[in-house]
């Protein structure tokens, strides 16, 4: 079961992340066209993608960070704690010695 669900979060997670550096890339190519066309035009473009779609593309980055945290305690692995870097050295103390 909990490998299960973390398989489920991991994917999510790695599906949320795309999603959102995917909005981040058209941003910056609605951004850049913008410059291009400038004036009224490009202002009104760029202002209705940021009220419009943005906000959605940050929600999608909210779900897949917790998505992420929810799978990275579902496989106990905690990347901040220092519990894995003894083993790792006593596991090296242990093959030198």
């Amino acid at each position: 079961m909990r490998k299960s669900m973390e398989s489920f979060f991991s994917s999510v997670f790695s599906l949320g992340v795309l999603i959102a550096v995917a909005g981040g890339v058209v941003m910056f190519a609605v951004f850049f066209y913008a410059i291009i066309v400038g004036g009224a035009e490009g202002g009104k473009m760029v202002v209705s993608m940021q009220k419009v779609y943005f906000p959605y593309f940050i929600k999608i980055a909210s779900i897949a960070i917790f998505s992420g945290a929810v799978a990275m305690y579902a496989a106990n692995s905690h990347a901040l704690s220092l519990k894995t870097d003894k083993e790792e050295v006593e596991e090296v103390k242990a093959k030198t010695c």
